[in-house]
């Protein structure tokens, strides 16, 4: 399930995320990287972004919570 999703979450789940603290209340979705051809140079890009520090609170604690 995605997190905090209508359609395609689970309300368990997000409720196990809620009750576990992680302070997550979006959808928990992350690109690190995405790669596509510029339509107009045909140059082949490539985009990076770190993780947000709220997602990484969450993974965090629910690592921590095994």
């Amino acid at each position: 399930p995605i997190a905090f999703d209508d359609r395609y979450g689970d309300r368990e789940f997000d409720r196990q995320l809620t009750e576990a603290g992680t302070g997550l209340n979006r959808l928990f979705l992350h690109a690190a990287a995405l790669k596509f051809t510029h339509p107009g140079t045909g140059e082949v890009m490539r985009i990076e972004a770190p993780m947000d520090d709220g997602l990484k609170r969450c993974l965090q604690k629910l690592r921590n919570a095994r």
